[in-house]
C-alpha cells in the first residue's frame, strides 16, 4: 500500500524527481570521486601552480598553490552534504523530542518553548550565530 502511493508521488511531481535525480547524481559523483582521486585537495605542488582547466590530469586546474580543484570541489561537496544531512537529522531528533515533550508535558512547557522560540525567531540568523559564536567560542 505505501509503495504504491510513493510510486504515485514520484510519477505525478516531477520536480520531486528532478531534485532526487540531480542529488544523486551529486552524491553519486562526490563518493565516486573520492576513491578515485589521486589528488589530495590539500596537498601543495609548486611545480603544478596554475595550470589551466581542461588538462588530463587537472581538470578544473589547479590554483597558486599547485593544488587541484576539481579534487577540492569533490571534498567541498561530501563536507556539504555531510553537512546538510547531520542537519536535518538533528533538527528532525530535537524537533521531535520538543514538540512530544511539548504536547505531553502540557501548557506550561508549551508556552516556554513557545517563547523560546518566538524570541530566536525575532533576531535574524547572522545575530544568533554571531552571539553562539561569543558565548561558545570559536
Amino acid at each position: 500500500m505505501a509503495s504504491r502511493r510513493f510510486a504515485a508521488i514520484w510519477r505525478i511531481d516531477r520536480s520531486m524527481l528532478v531534485a532526487g535525480l540531480i542529488l544523486l547524481g551529486i552524491l553519486l559523483t562526490t563518493v565516486v570521486a573520492l576513491l578515485v582521486l589521486k589528488y589530495s585537495p590539500f596537498e601543495h605542488d609548486y611545480g603544478a601552480r596554475f595550470v589551466a582547466p581542461g588538462s588530463f590530469r587537472h581538470p578544473f586546474g589547479t590554483d597558486n598553490f599547485g593544488r587541484d580543484i576539481f579534487a577540492r570541489v569533490c571534498y567541498g561537496a561530501y563536507v556539504s552534504l555531510a553537512v546538510g544531512v547531520f542537519s536535518v537529522i538533528i533538527g528532525g531528533v530535537l524537533g521531535t523530542f520538543f514538540g512530544l515533550a511539548s504536547g505531553y508535558l502540557g501548557a506550561r512547557f508549551d508556552l516556554l518553548a513557545q517563547r523560546v522560540v518566538d524570541a530566536l525567531l525575532a533576531f535574524p540568523a547572522i545575530c544568533v550565530g554571531l552571539m553562539i559564536v561569543v558565548v561558545i567560542g570559536t
